[in-house]
């Protein structure tokens, strides 16, 4: 499909399916604002990924989506983790209070705050983010 009549089909949708592979795929939807964004469960878990608007959309960015977007849960979380995390800059001159906005914003990032999964690993970040709050009330 060459560019503009690309561009006319994805400005007059509003959903479409990319599939990179077998495994790697995703629904991508229209925003109200006409931005585009991808979707996928996986793991029982919904995982999205900001496309662009359609001007802007081409194979390489549906490519790099679908394959994003279809990682393990190890590596999708964490690598969504650290791109949340470069979206909020420190703001405290505090290392307490650095510490923990770092903490908390990986765990939104990862999780949100209310569904921390219950395991050894978040259990010793809950335990290490309470230690910096029993300090800094010290």
């Amino acid at each position: 499909m060459s560019g503009s009549l690309r561009v006319g089909w994805l400005h007059s949708n509003d959903r479409f399916q990319y599939s990179y592979s077998p495994n790697q795929r995703f629904t991508a939807h229209k925003t109200l604002t006409g931005h585009w964004v991808a979707y996928r469960m996986l793991y029982r878990r919904c995982r999205q990924d900001m496309l662009g608007t359609s001007s802007e959309l081409n194979a390489r960015i549906l490519e790099l989506a679908a394959i994003n977007i279809s990682l393990s849960d190890d590596e999708y979380w964490v690598d969504l983790a650290a791109h949340e995390l470069l979206r909020y800059p420190i703001t405290s001159s505090s290392t307490s209070d650095a510490t923990m906005q770092l903490i908390d914003e990986y765990m939104r990032a990862a999780h949100g705050l209310n569904t921390i999964p219950l395991t050894e690993q978040w259990d010793s970040l809950k335990k290490f983010r309470d230690w910096i709050v029993y300090l800094s009330n010290n």
